[in-house]
């Protein structure tokens, strides 16, 4: 029998901190209630509710106080006695913490503090290597700090349990979070300082590092902050003790490092304090982290009395509420989940008698965290509301959409879902929804293919929430119908996560509509009833069922009917629906490969199966469905109705700042009766690191330039290597308000034509324009005109041209690149891939870095490129670099135009497309 004890004074009436951490999982089997006038009779304050199938008694006669249980039908003398009391004069507690300076101060200061309250109370420090060495448990020697400071906790927990020793004092911070609920944090000591302080080297400030500088730091929240501040210092993460730490900053091996200020009170850094400059972050600068410079006591739970006899000696009221607050909020944060690194950060003070929360979480740019600072108990009260925590910590999670994709065709997707997929970090999807994901998803959003139903779902979206990020869980037709979208809400909601729901249109009404059958119709339907045929696999296979059905008036629309087809039209025809009832079988519903069959319910399985019906379809059953002949009107005609063509680019540097635009190739594909999918698997983009780097380097070079005496002054040439480059170098003398007239005496150079326009675009002239022969020619043609004292400098991507700058240092020019965006690939998961290749007729490739990323995606997903069917996908290229890409990849390339312009584009697909024959429908 598991025993809870609350006494009846402050320590008594607070939740325990390990229900707080835990989100509440700990459910005491019964807890007796000491009075606080310890002469009366505890037999009245016996609490049993918990367990009701023992019986508890309690006796005040026994000067020990005994508790006895037993159960129900067994006599009084069957009886486990439980001493209640403890002999403090005639016990010699053993006190145990991990092995540094600073745990062993951080005792120290414990036990003269329980002193100093009771005199007569007597103890032995006991080490974490006698601990092993009674337990033949020799701690390893060639773990890592963190590793080996986890091994000494393990080691002092279980020796707790055992009884070997009766206290472990701890830093809050070094606990794990989810504490075996036979251990009890007992007292919460005063709160020591608890911000993060910067250590430099004296005569060093933050403002005064270097960018570059290296920063060593423990843990993400402590990075994500401090490039909030800096983002040109680099963080790098340290798993050394505290004082190594120190000596690596002494010796300049690390240019500074981040520490808590609760840590340097121990004589071992005293040391380095005359070496060192110790700056203190402001806490709404560097957020701590939750329980930062608390120090607790841990007993083991059955030790009642000595829990007792620590909380009255040491326990400080304020520090214990802030830390109970600050754990509840971590645990909202997601804080302590061993699958996930967030960045939690939660502080609380007490302002005018009430609690203050400060807390930190990422957000969905990477280089800006949220913070929150709210009010968290009513004014007064020193105790802090759960709701007002949970609405506070709501701010600094992200959250979710359940979007409706529609019946499949993009075009019916809502205004708002779309706008949702744009603005998404990460899309979570299914089978059912990736049509309807591809054209309109971020191209920057990470999307994770799940299937509906599977249990994970909801896991995966409350610890993406968790992190801050904006997630789009996208279903096919509605999220709240016949899908487990309400099932995942209502985790959702019970873990605390704001979601919200953009409704689609379901194929159930969608389909009959594309099919030109209307669901009412004058006298003959005014009912339309919805049903799930996957019900008849599952748990109802009664007749009852059908014959409910069968009895329903008006239109019955089936989802999900394939594969229970033959079941279920007997089932009706068994439970007295008439074999001639008109029905109608709709395939791909609203998509350009829809197909329907109209007929009779008795024969219509038979139709069916002679025609290979695939899912997903629904079944119309009803008189209305007469109507859909007449009124049919969809899929329209053209060249290409039925064929998916997918246009593969990458989303320029502009595009991915403003949206860009419907691109004019998709444009005239659409017009032909093509669906059309626009998939960017690469970006172009910036990020402040590359424009705050951009920037310095070009205000250098104008302002060197500017300082140049007319008579001294060398040629200067800017290189363009692309057009986003171009873009990129616009931006960046927007940014620093450069007057063109300043350029004058600068000449420009563009790698291709679409770079030269892009330049143009910005209102500069290039003065030479590569051939063909791009780089080589360029370099060439610089190396000619330029001599020594002259100077190139490069505007280039990711990856540069290697050629000029080889020819220029030959030459004796002084030659400097620097980068203007980052690139950034986006590569489906291999069951998207899979989906994606199987519902695309031919693909478009406009870059020869589309090309690789596309084939990166296909050899991560298991596919070779060689293994695709040439029958079934056809591969098209823009122009020579992708047509090249393309055949070097072993791709199913299909010829090449006369040209590279649009009209040749179309006229290549529609012959492949006449040769390919007419679609089966």
């Amino acid at each position: 029998m598991l025993l809870s004890l609350v006494f009846g004074n402050e320590y008594r009436e607070s939740p325990t901190l390990i229900q707080r951490i835990t989100g509440g999982r700990r459910q005491p089997a019964a807890k007796l209630v000491f009075p606080r006038n310890e002469n009366q009779a505890p037999e009245e304050l016996l609490d049993t509710s918990f367990e009701p199938e023992l019986s508890l008694a309690c006796t005040a006669s026994d000067p020990e106080e005994v508790l006895v249980a037993h159960a129900p039908g067994e006599s009084g003398r069957a009886v486990r006695p439980v001493a209640l009391t403890h002999n403090f004069d005639r016990r010699i507690y053993r006190v145990a913490c991990c092995g540094t300076e600073l745990d062993l101060a951080r005792t120290n200061e414990a036990v003269a503090k329980i002193q100093a309250r009771v005199p007569d109370f007597q103890y032995n420090l006991v080490s974490t290597d006698e601990i092993a060495q009674e337990a033949d448990t020799p701690l390893p020697r060639m773990l890592g700090p963190r590793a080996r400071l986890r091994a000494e906790y393990k080691l002092l927990y279980s020796a707790l349990l055992r009884g070997r020793i009766d206290i472990i004092v701890a830093s809050f911070p070094d606990l794990e979070p989810g504490l075996d609920r036979r251990l009890d944090i007992a007292a919460v000591m005063e709160r020591r300082d608890a911000r993060d302080v910067l250590v430099l080297e004296r005569g060093e400030s933050f403002t005064t590092l270097a960018a570059g500088a290296r920063i060593g730091l423990g843990s993400r929240r402590q990075e994500l902050q401090l490039l909030h501040l800096r983002p040109d210092l680099i963080p790098q993460r340290v798993t050394t003790p505290l004082a190594a730490t120190l000596q690596r900053v002494a010796e300049r091996d690390i240019d500074g490092a981040i520490v808590a200020a609760a840590d340097l009170y121990s004589r071992d850094f005293d040391r380095f304090r005359g070496q060192l400059f110790f700056a203190p972050f402001s806490l709404d600068a560097m957020t701590p982290q939750p329980g930062q410079g608390q120090v607790v006591l841990l007993v083991a739970a059955a030790e009642y009395r000595l829990g007792q006899l620590l909380h009255n000696a040491v326990d400080h009221a304020p520090s214990r509420h802030t830390l109970e607050a600050e754990a509840l909020a971590a645990f909202s944060l997601g804080y302590g989940d061993p699958n996930a690194d967030p960045p939690a950060a939660a502080y609380v003070s007490v302002e005018d008698g009430q609690l203050m929360l400060l807390a930190m979480n990422a957000s969905a740019d990477p280089g800006t965290p949220q913070t929150t600072r709210r009010p968290i108990s009513p004014a007064g009260s020193m105790k802090a509301d759960p709701d007002l925590i949970r609405a506070a910590v709501q701010s600094l999670l992200g959250r979710v959409a359940f979007v409706g994709a529609g019946p499949g065709s993009p075009d019916l997707m809502t205004i708002r879902g779309r706008r949702l997929l744009a603005e998404a970090d990460v899309i979570v999807h299914d089978r059912a929804s990736t049509p309807s994901l591809l054209p309109y998803a971020s191209p920057q959003a990470e999307q994770v293919y799940l299937e509906s139903g599977d249990e994970k779902v909801a896991e995966r979206l409350i610890a993406l929430a968790r992190e801050g990020r904006r997630v789009v869980r996208l279903t096919g037709g509605d999220p709240f119908l016949f899908d487990s979208g309400a099932q995942e809400a209502m985790a959702l909601h019970e873990a605390g996560i704001a979601y919200e729901l953009v409704p689609g249109v379901s194929a159930a009404l969608a389909a009959p509509a594309f099919a030109g059958i209307p669901m009412t119709y004058l006298d003959w339907s005014h009912d339309v009833h919805i049903l799930d045929a996957s019900e008849i696999s599952g748990q109802i296979r009664h007749e009852s069922r059908f014959l409910q059905w069968a009895n329903l008036s008006g239109t019955l629309v089936f989802v999900q009917v394939v594969t229970r087809l033959p079941e279920l039209t007997a089932g009706l025809l068994a439970a007295g629906m008439p074999e001639r009832t008109p029905v109608a079988l709709i395939q791909d519903g609203s998509m350009p490969t829809q197909r329907v069959w109209y007929g009779e319910l008795g024969t219509i399985t038979q139709e069916a199966v002679a025609a290979n019906l695939l899912p997903p379809a629904v079944l119309v059953v009803g008189q209305v469905t007469t109507l859909g002949e007449d009124l049919a009107w969809w899929p329209g005609h053209g060249t290409l109705t039925g064929r998916t063509v997918a246009l593969v680019r990458g989303q320029s540097y502009g595009e991915a700042q403003s949206g860009g635009e419907r691109d004019p190739l998709a444009t005239e594909l659409a017009g032909q009766g093509a669906r059309v999918y626009e998939l960017a698997l690469v970006t172009n983009r910036a990020n402040s690191r590359i424009n705050n780097h951009l920037d310095e380097m070009l205000a250098a070079r104008l302002e060197e330039r500017g300082n140049l005496r007319r008579a001294e002054r060398s040629a200067m040439w800017i290189v363009v290597g692309s057009a986003d480059g171009a873009r990129a170098f616009g931006a960046s003398l927007r940014r620093l308000g450069v007057d063109m007239r300043r350029l004058a005496n600068i000449k420009f150079a563009a790698l291709s034509r679409e770079t030269a326009a892009a330049l143009a675009e910005i209102g500069l002239q290039a003065d030479y324009v590569a051939g063909r022969r791009g780089p080589e020619e360029l370099a060439t043609e610089l190396a000619n005109s330029l001599t020594h004292g002259d100077q190139v400098l490069s505007i280039t991507g990711p990856v540069s041209e290697p050629v000029i700058g080889v020819v220029m240092q030959v030459a004796g020019v002084r030659y400097e690149e620097v980068v203007a965006y980052e690139q950034v690939t986006h590569l489906p998961g291999r069951q998207a891939l899979i989906h994606m290749l199987d519902d695309i007729d031919y693909m478009v490739f406009r870059t020869g870095t589309v090309v690789q990323a596309f084939v990166d995606g296909l050899t991560a997903g298991g596919i070779r490129p060689e293994e695709l069917d040439g029958d079934k996908l056809v591969v098209f290229a823009e122009n020579e670099e992708s047509y090249q890409a393309a055949l070097l990849a072993g791709l199913p390339l299909r010829g090449r135009p006369l040209s590279w312009s649009r009209a040749d584009i179309m006229r290549q697909i529609g012959d492949v497309n006449r040769n390919r024959g007419r679609l089966r429908r």
